[in-house]
Protein backbone atom coordinates (compact mmCIF):
# COMPACT_ATOMS: atom_id res chain seq x y z
CA UNK A 1 0.00 0.00 0.00
CA UNK A 2 2.71 2.44 1.04
CA UNK A 3 4.56 1.68 -2.47
CA UNK A 4 1.93 2.05 -4.55
CA UNK A 5 1.21 5.86 -2.89
CA UNK A 6 4.77 6.44 -3.64
CA UNK A 7 4.52 5.64 -7.19
CA UNK A 8 1.73 7.30 -7.36
CA UNK A 9 2.96 10.35 -5.58
CA UNK A 10 6.52 10.27 -7.41
CA UNK A 11 5.97 13.06 -9.59
CA UNK A 12 5.39 15.64 -6.59
CA UNK A 13 8.00 14.55 -4.54
CA UNK A 14 11.09 11.92 -4.39
CA UNK A 15 11.22 8.77 -3.91
CA UNK A 16 13.84 9.17 -0.96
CA UNK A 17 11.81 11.31 0.74
CA UNK A 18 9.00 9.45 0.77
CA UNK A 19 10.64 6.29 1.46
CA UNK A 20 12.19 8.34 4.96
CA UNK A 21 8.44 9.43 5.57
CA UNK A 22 6.83 6.28 5.20
CA UNK A 23 9.66 3.99 7.22
CA UNK A 24 10.34 1.47 3.99
CA UNK A 25 13.40 1.27 1.96
CA UNK A 26 14.33 2.78 -0.85
CA UNK A 27 15.50 -0.66 -2.11
CA UNK A 28 12.54 -2.56 -1.26
CA UNK A 29 10.24 -0.08 -3.18
CA UNK A 30 12.17 -0.42 -6.31
CA UNK A 31 12.02 -4.18 -5.75
CA UNK A 32 8.41 -4.08 -6.21
CA UNK A 33 8.34 -1.62 -8.95
CA UNK A 34 10.59 -4.27 -10.73
CA UNK A 35 8.60 -7.07 -9.38
CA UNK A 36 6.28 -8.44 -12.04
CA UNK A 37 2.11 -8.78 -10.76
CA UNK A 38 1.12 -11.86 -9.26
CA UNK A 39 -1.53 -14.15 -11.02
CA UNK A 40 -4.02 -12.07 -9.11
CA UNK A 41 -3.43 -8.48 -9.55
CA UNK A 42 -3.02 -9.88 -13.84
CA UNK A 43 -6.25 -11.76 -13.24
CA UNK A 44 -8.23 -8.74 -11.57
CA UNK A 45 -6.65 -6.42 -14.52
CA UNK A 46 -7.70 -8.36 -17.13
CA UNK A 47 -11.43 -8.29 -15.39
CA UNK A 48 -11.27 -4.89 -15.18
CA UNK A 49 -10.50 -4.32 -18.93
CA UNK A 50 -13.33 -6.94 -20.11
CA UNK A 51 -15.77 -5.54 -17.87
CA UNK A 52 -15.00 -1.81 -19.18
CA UNK A 53 -15.33 -2.98 -23.25
CA UNK A 54 -18.30 -4.58 -22.12
CA UNK A 55 -19.91 -0.95 -20.36
CA UNK A 56 -19.97 -3.02 -17.23
CA UNK A 57 -22.66 -5.92 -17.68
CA UNK A 58 -20.61 -8.78 -17.84
CA UNK A 59 -20.66 -11.41 -15.03
CA UNK A 60 -17.85 -13.52 -13.96
CA UNK A 61 -19.17 -16.28 -16.53
CA UNK A 62 -19.15 -14.12 -19.53
CA UNK A 63 -15.55 -12.38 -18.49
CA UNK A 64 -14.24 -16.09 -18.33
CA UNK A 65 -15.28 -16.68 -22.01
CA UNK A 66 -13.61 -13.36 -23.02
CA UNK A 67 -10.44 -13.55 -21.45
CA UNK A 68 -9.72 -17.14 -22.91
CA UNK A 69 -10.66 -15.45 -26.43
CA UNK A 70 -8.53 -12.61 -26.06
CA UNK A 71 -5.05 -14.28 -25.31
CA UNK A 72 -3.54 -11.02 -24.34
CA UNK A 73 -5.55 -11.33 -21.35
CA UNK A 74 -4.83 -13.70 -17.98
CA UNK A 75 -7.45 -16.70 -18.29
CA UNK A 76 -9.02 -17.55 -15.12
CA UNK A 77 -11.94 -19.97 -14.43
CA UNK A 78 -14.87 -19.04 -13.72
CA UNK A 79 -14.71 -19.17 -9.82
CA UNK A 80 -11.21 -17.00 -10.08
CA UNK A 81 -12.92 -14.29 -12.10
CA UNK A 82 -16.02 -14.12 -9.68
CA UNK A 83 -13.11 -13.97 -6.61
CA UNK A 84 -11.88 -11.12 -8.15
CA UNK A 85 -15.01 -9.12 -8.92
CA UNK A 86 -16.38 -9.82 -5.00
CA UNK A 87 -12.53 -8.28 -4.40
CA UNK A 88 -12.52 -5.07 -6.48
CA UNK A 89 -16.58 -4.54 -5.80
CA UNK A 90 -17.73 -5.45 -9.09
CA UNK A 91 -21.15 -7.21 -9.70
CA UNK A 92 -22.88 -7.67 -12.95
CA UNK A 93 -25.35 -5.50 -14.18
CA UNK A 94 -28.65 -7.28 -14.73
CA UNK A 95 -30.03 -6.11 -18.52
CA UNK A 96 -34.19 -7.28 -17.98
CA UNK A 97 -35.69 -8.90 -21.40
CA UNK A 98 -38.56 -7.17 -22.20
CA UNK A 99 -41.67 -8.73 -21.17
CA UNK A 100 -44.46 -7.08 -23.80
CA UNK A 101 -47.53 -5.66 -21.08
CA UNK A 102 -51.45 -6.94 -21.71
CA UNK A 103 -53.91 -4.43 -20.88
CA UNK A 104 -55.20 -3.43 -17.44
CA UNK A 105 -58.44 -4.03 -16.33
CA UNK A 106 -60.11 -0.44 -16.28
CA UNK A 107 -62.34 -0.26 -12.75
CA UNK A 108 -64.62 2.21 -14.41
CA UNK A 109 -65.94 0.43 -17.52
CA UNK A 110 -68.22 -1.88 -17.14
CA UNK A 111 -66.90 -5.51 -18.73
CA UNK A 112 -69.13 -7.25 -21.38
CA UNK A 113 -71.95 -9.10 -20.67
CA UNK A 114 -71.03 -12.66 -20.98
CA UNK A 115 -73.48 -13.84 -23.68
CA UNK A 116 -72.08 -17.31 -24.16
CA UNK A 117 -72.36 -18.42 -20.44
CA UNK A 118 -69.69 -21.23 -20.87
CA UNK A 119 -71.78 -22.60 -23.46
CA UNK A 120 -69.29 -23.75 -26.03
CA UNK A 121 -71.50 -25.84 -28.30
CA UNK A 122 -72.73 -24.32 -31.57
CA UNK A 123 -75.31 -25.93 -34.11
CA UNK A 124 -74.45 -24.00 -37.19
CA UNK A 125 -71.34 -22.39 -38.63
CA UNK A 126 -70.90 -18.81 -37.83
CA UNK A 127 -72.92 -18.59 -35.18
CA UNK A 128 -70.75 -18.21 -32.06
CA UNK A 129 -67.27 -16.63 -32.17
CA UNK A 130 -64.54 -16.55 -29.35
CA UNK A 131 -61.18 -14.80 -30.09
CA UNK A 132 -57.59 -14.30 -27.98
CA UNK A 133 -55.03 -12.59 -27.86
CA UNK A 134 -51.43 -13.58 -27.71
CA UNK A 135 -48.11 -12.68 -27.99
CA UNK A 136 -45.00 -13.85 -30.10
CA UNK A 137 -41.34 -13.40 -30.03
CA UNK A 138 -39.59 -13.38 -33.10
CA UNK A 139 -36.39 -12.20 -35.18
CA UNK A 140 -38.41 -8.51 -35.36
CA UNK A 141 -38.95 -8.40 -31.84
CA UNK A 142 -42.66 -8.95 -30.07
CA UNK A 143 -45.63 -9.06 -32.27
CA UNK A 144 -49.24 -9.26 -31.16
CA UNK A 145 -51.53 -11.82 -32.18
CA UNK A 146 -55.32 -11.81 -32.00
CA UNK A 147 -57.56 -14.51 -34.05
CA UNK A 148 -60.99 -15.04 -33.88
CA UNK A 149 -62.58 -18.32 -34.01
CA UNK A 150 -65.81 -20.27 -35.13
CA UNK A 151 -66.70 -22.56 -32.23
CA UNK A 152 -69.13 -25.04 -34.73
CA UNK A 153 -65.77 -25.66 -36.94
CA UNK A 154 -62.97 -24.80 -34.53
CA UNK A 155 -61.36 -23.12 -37.24
CA UNK A 156 -59.87 -19.47 -37.82
CA UNK A 157 -61.81 -17.11 -39.44
CA UNK A 158 -59.94 -14.28 -38.87
CA UNK A 159 -56.65 -13.04 -37.54
CA UNK A 160 -54.91 -9.65 -37.38
CA UNK A 161 -50.71 -9.58 -36.17
CA UNK A 162 -49.12 -5.95 -34.73
CA UNK A 163 -46.54 -4.21 -33.22
CA UNK A 164 -48.91 -2.97 -30.61
CA UNK A 165 -52.08 -4.12 -28.16
CA UNK A 166 -54.30 -1.69 -29.20
CA UNK A 167 -58.32 -1.85 -29.94
CA UNK A 168 -57.51 -1.72 -33.64
CA UNK A 169 -56.27 -4.94 -33.65
CA UNK A 170 -59.23 -7.00 -32.06
CA UNK A 171 -60.88 -4.60 -35.05
CA UNK A 172 -59.09 -6.21 -37.77
CA UNK A 173 -59.62 -9.31 -36.77
CA UNK A 174 -63.20 -9.32 -36.83
CA UNK A 175 -63.25 -7.60 -39.75
CA UNK A 176 -61.72 -9.61 -41.53
CA UNK A 177 -63.87 -12.69 -39.78
CA UNK A 178 -66.92 -10.97 -40.90
CA UNK A 179 -65.15 -10.64 -44.49
CA UNK A 180 -64.48 -14.28 -44.33
CA UNK A 181 -68.25 -15.15 -43.06
CA UNK A 182 -69.85 -12.67 -46.01
CA UNK A 183 -67.52 -14.84 -48.65
CA UNK A 184 -68.82 -18.38 -47.33
CA UNK A 185 -72.64 -17.09 -47.32
CA UNK A 186 -72.43 -16.38 -50.98
CA UNK A 187 -73.40 -18.84 -53.68
CA UNK A 188 -71.28 -19.68 -55.80
CA UNK A 189 -70.86 -18.26 -59.34
CA UNK A 190 -72.29 -19.78 -62.50
CA UNK A 191 -69.97 -21.39 -64.47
Amino acid sequence: MKYAWIRQHRELFSVTAQCQALHVSKSGYYAWVDRLESPHARIQHAVRQVRAQAHSIYGSRTIAVSQRDQPELEAACRNTVAQAMRTLGLKSRLVRRFTPTTTQADPTRVPAPNVLAQDFTATASNRKWVTDITYLATTQGWVYLAVVLDLFSRKVVGWAMGPSLATELVCEALRRASRHAARRRRPAAPQ
